[in-house]
């Protein structure tokens, strides 16, 4: 992320329809045994116009306070614009927007989080960039949600132990598809990749007429 790449708010406004058809139900569903009781502070990182906690937050019952962080002012002023959502018992969410370098987050900044969301980030992070992003939410052990685009060539290197269960979600068997990987983090970084469960989910991208699958959703 070293060359800022801007998304205007109209293309993600386009495409949020099917992102929307995109993410994995059932990984939430995997996702709320990991949740604590109670009120929920939600960290969308990279959150755009806002449109993974307007999907997500009606999924998650109760009281809950969503932190959206983007260094695009454009765009968070655009979430200060829009309604915030309602959980999936009727209760109001609350909503603050931070303007701020992702690549560049301390653990301070995710203090108190219950959960972590990213979508449409990690492949646009350098190795190194990656490898503090998971430190940072290793420290905040909490559940982390995120979700990237796969279009049929995955590669990893250095080698992992959980190479092979990525491996296997993120290589597509017909077309595109949007891969959804969740990663609970119970304990502070001990090793490279510190996660004690990791989920991952597959679900079909359908891009829409004229365009390709690059242009699926993340």
């Amino acid at each position: 992320m070293s060359e800022p790449v801007r998304a205007g708010s109209d293309w993600l406004a386009l495409r949020e329809p099917a992102d929307a058809a995109a993410r994995s139900v059932e990984l939430v569903e995997e996702l709320l045994s990991f949740l604590p009781e109670g009120r929920l502070v939600v960290h969308d990182l990279g959150c755009g116009t806002g449109s993974m906690a307007r999907w997500l937050a009606p999924r998650l019952a109760g009281p809950q306070h969503w932190v959206l962080h983007d260094r695009d002012a454009a765009l968070l002023h655009r979430v200060s614009l829009t309604p915030p959502p309602v959980s999936s018992d009727g209760v109001e969410v609350t909503v603050e927007t931070r303007r701020g370098d992702i690549t560049r987050l301390e653990p301070v900044g995710l203090a108190g989080a219950s959960l972590v969301t990213a979508s449409a980030l990690l492949d646009m992070m350098t190795a190194e960039e990656l490898g503090r992003f998971v430190d940072v939410c290793a420290q905040a052990v909490c559940p982390v949600l995120v979700t990237l685009s796969v279009v049929g060539r995955v590669q990893l290197t250095p080698t992992d132990p959980c190479d092979r269960v990525v491996m296997n979600a993120l290589t597509p068997t017909r077309g595109a598809t949007s891969a959804v990987a969740g990663c609970s983090v119970r304990t502070p970084p001990a090793q490279r990749w510190p996660a004690s469960l990791l989920v991952v989910s597959t679900s079909p991208c359908a891009p829409a007429p004229g365009d390709s699958p690059r242009s699926c959703p993340s």
